[in-house]
């Protein structure tokens, strides 16, 4: 079988050649498909860049896409490892299920790219194949054991944060073929003595990143500095010891939030949408001033003057600052401030829960800002209700709850950053 005119079309990137090697030889393709283990143009063309020419080349032979070389590497597999977003985003389009392909080692392309740290290509992986994570080669090692024993301190932080949205703490506690857990490998050093938890903390400060998160999940396992690791031996441990450090890692830190729901039924090609949440966002925020506009104004505006039963008799009385609405139509009053109440609560509960995940670092300011507008809102409606009315005296215990509630959450706020600090100076 002579592969030199299909090579040389498929490493120059021309379709014009592919197609003049196809038309001198219409069963190359299938020549090189009935070999088990083979370097097929797909492979050539991804390893040289050439993405529209891989994609013509899978959509005549698609069972290349599958096909693994004489390395066990499939073309994904060296996408991902290269770092080449874009084919992995095509490849997959076509078949999302190349993202689960087991190759050399049962790695997986999600092991491959984590060993290079490529965040797009993760990211691209794990949206289409969110599974993928839980996936195990031939060492029973994770994605997760990879990029740390890489050094990969961002492909972790991802990793660890979708552990956290798809609640599948379970990996981190997961041993490979050596018995290893993450926490025994993060107190491995590399060729710059430096642990996991050193690298980690290297990593720029961004308040949409867990950082703080995945510290304080090593920290609880145990994990801890070059220089506090190395500065006396180890004593030897016991087996109460072994047994009491394996309770400790197997127990998921109260503390910890859960960034998200699981992904259930939410689209997964909307997983790494921050474009569309952004713009969620800034809708739900523009509803909320609506709402809350028409709630501390409502329909018809206020009274500007006071009267009786002795000055006007064709006017109900009335006094100062007191809603028209509530004059004339007492019941719908009540319930158009009942309902309009009841919707800013639900759409505030919405913006809580979008931002929560936005902006991690920062999810106690959001909750205690929330809270204040929900509490001035509450205060605004019992200020322009007549003292002993039914809006006045409901609003009045909303807005004790309210205030209860942002004082709680201010002191939890406080409590978990000593806390934080007196784990980080323990350490």
């Amino acid at each position: 079988m002579d592969r030199s005119g299909i090579d040389a079309a498929v490493q120059a990137g021309d379709t014009g050649l592919l197609y003049q090697s196809l038309r001198q030889d219409p069963d190359i393709l299938e020549k090189i498909d009935s070999i088990g283990f083979v370097h097929t143009p797909v492979h050539i063309s991804v390893l040289a860049g050439h993405t529209s020419l891989a994609l013509e080349i899978t959509n005549l032979k698609p069972s290349f896409a599958r096909k693994l070389n004489l390395d066990g590497l499939s073309p994904i597999h060296i996408a991902s490892e290269n770092g080449n977003t874009e084919i992995v985003k095509e490849l997959l389009r076509g078949d999302f299920n190349l993202g689960r392909i087991k190759g050399k080692e049962m790695m997986t392309p999600l092991h491959c790219a984590s060993k290079s740290g490529s965040i797009s290509v993760l990211k691209e992986l794990l949206s289409a194949c969110p599974d993928a994570i839980s996936d195990l080669t031939v060492e029973s090692q994770t994605a997760l054991h990879i990029a740390l024993e890489n050094d990969k301190s961002e492909a972790f932080e991802l990793l660890v944060k979708l552990v956290q949205r798809w609640k599948k703490y379970e990996l981190l506690n997961l041993k490979d073929r050596r018995g290893n857990t993450l926490l025994q490998i993060s107190t491995k050093v590399d060729a710059n003595n430096q642990t996991a938890l050193d690298l980690l903390r290297q990593l720029p400060r961004d308040p949409r990143r867990p950082i703080r998160e995945i510290e304080e999940i090593l920290l609880s396992c145990g994990a801890q500095t070059y220089d506090v690791a190395h500065a006396k031996p180890r004593q030897q441990s016991t087996i109460d010891d072994v047994v009491e450090d394996i309770l400790k890692v197997a127990t998921v830190p109260s503390s910890l939030p859960t960034l998200l729901s699981p992904i259930g039924s939410e689209s997964r090609t909307d997983l790494f949408a921050g474009e569309r949440r952004s713009d969620l966002m800034l809708i739900v925020t523009l509803v909320i001033t609506a709402i809350f506009q028409v709630g501390v104004n409502p329909p018809g505006g206020f009274w500007q003057d006071s009267t009786d039963n002795s000055t006007l008799t064709s006017q109900k009385p009335h006094s100062a600052g007191t809603p028209i609405l509530l004059t004339r139509a007492p019941w719908f009053f009540y319930w158009f401030i009942t309902s309009n109440s009841a919707f800013l609560l639900i759409v505030v509960v919405w913006l809580y829960k979008l931002t929560k995940d936005y902006l991690t670092g920062s999810k106690t300011l959001i909750a205690a800002v929330l809270l204040y507008l929900m509490w001035s809102y509450t205060s605004s409606v019992i200020c322009s209700s007549p003292q002993g009315s039914a809006t006045s005296a409901a609003g009045t215990l909303i807005s004790g709850g309210f205030t209860v509630a942002f004082v709680w959450v201010i002191g939890q706020s406080v409590s978990a950053i000593l806390h934080h600090k007196f784990t980080l100076w323990k350490n």
